[in-house]
């Protein structure tokens, strides 16, 4: 990343944003699965379909929605639905409606998913998500450093007026401190730095959350 022709797709995407390029959407999003191994692809997209508009959320919605994919990449699209979601309202319900199909599969997810997925569902404020939501984590399938436990994000969502019980103490696993590091295909070791990064930045919006409740 560091020579001129590492940076040149970094330009590129930033600039089809910029342009609102509608018709770059499908090879955008066929982007995503390669931030498996580019963390500035998950980083990066996410505001590039911001910019382009509600024209990207039909292939983002089918994007995160589909269990095949790196579970980082499918967050990745959630977020940006959550972005689209927010800063044009009239389309935040085909947003929102993702969202909640890809969370109501839970018990197949990551538990990381199901964290970052709740996390965009609580950036637009999905009140209509809360049955799903309380069902992923009676289930225990919610990585709870991506957004805190059931009650944090009741309170978020306003449907406590405060915690009722002492927020546990989350104690970061001393194995996600650094990157996850395991046997790619070829038999080489590869470093997962996208999933290590994306769970960073969720524990971060977690603990700025629960400094406000």
């Amino acid at each position: 990343m560091n020579t001129a022709e590492g940076w040149a797709p970094v330009h590129a995407w930033r600039a089809l944003g910029q342009l609102r390029a509608v018709t770059a959407v499908e090879a955008l999003v066929s982007l995503l699965p390669h931030g498996e191994h580019d963390d500035w692809i998950l980083g990066e997209l996410p505001e590039v379909f911001n910019l382009i508009g509600p024209d990207a959320v039909p292939a983002l919605a089918a994007f995160v929605s589909d269990p095949g994919q790196y579970p980082f990449a499918r967050s990745a699209a959630g977020e940006a639905l959550s972005a689209l979601g927010s800063t044009y309202p009239d389309h935040r319900e085909a947003c929102v409606q993702p969202l909640v199909t890809a969370l109501g599969r839970f018990e197949g997810n990551d538990p990381s998913l199901n964290g970052l997925l709740i996390s965009s569902l609580m950036d637009l404020g999905a009140l209509e998500a809360a049955p799903v939501m309380e069902a992923a984590f009676a289930a225990g399938r919610v990585d709870l450093f991506c957004v805190g436990d059931w009650e944090d994000v009741r309170v978020e969502l306003g449907l406590l007026p405060e915690r009722l019980t002492p927020r546990p103490r989350f104690e970061w696993p001393v194995q996600d401190l650094v990157p996850e590091v395991r046997p790619a295909r070829s038999g080489r070791i590869r470093v997962d730095r996208a999933k290590a990064k994306a769970k960073r930045k969720a524990a971060r919006k977690a603990r700025r959350r629960n400094r406000h409740t």
